[in-house]
């Protein structure tokens, strides 16, 4: 919780929830707040402690490291049309795209998950999602 009266912090556990609690709270206060930062950070590193998972990332060589995080994206959003999402109101992707207001927010999201992958040095692709769900980006 922020010490300042006019902040709001909010928490995850993951990148992924983080995302979609970030869109669900934007479609909650509209314009009424705006965007700061985002903070990652390690839990054992806050207790003082090392974290293996850093340790293990520094020593394993660029070329498989991107392979095993781009294989883990892969299986995490290969059925993420079909899961339904509190920031579409329980619907899944799928559902929601069948009505005007719904297509606009899984597109947004879809903006949302690429405009994320942009400062990486390998974007994940996410073509198959807007193929999947028959959107055309715009």
């Amino acid at each position: 919780i922020s010490e300042r009266k006019d902040r709001i912090e909010l928490f995850a556990r993951s990148m992924i929830a983080a995302d979609t609690q970030k869109q669900w709270f934007n479609d909650v206060a509209g314009d009424a707040v705006s965007f700061l930062t985002r903070e990652i950070s390690d839990p054992l590193s806050a207790l003082g402690q090392d974290s293996k998972l850093q340790t293990a990332s520094q020593e394993m060589p660029e070329g498989i490291q991107q392979k095993i995080t781009h294989e883990y994206k892969q299986k995490h959003y290969a059925n993420w049309a079909d899961e339904p999402l509190p920031a579409l109101g329980g619907k899944t992707p799928r559902e929601a795209v069948r009505s005007a207001a719904g297509k606009e927010q899984v597109i947004k999201m879809l903006k949302d998950f690429e405009h994320g992958e942009a400062a990486n040095d390998i974007p994940f692709d996410f073509s198959f999602l807007w193929d999947t769900l028959g959107l055309k980006r715009g």
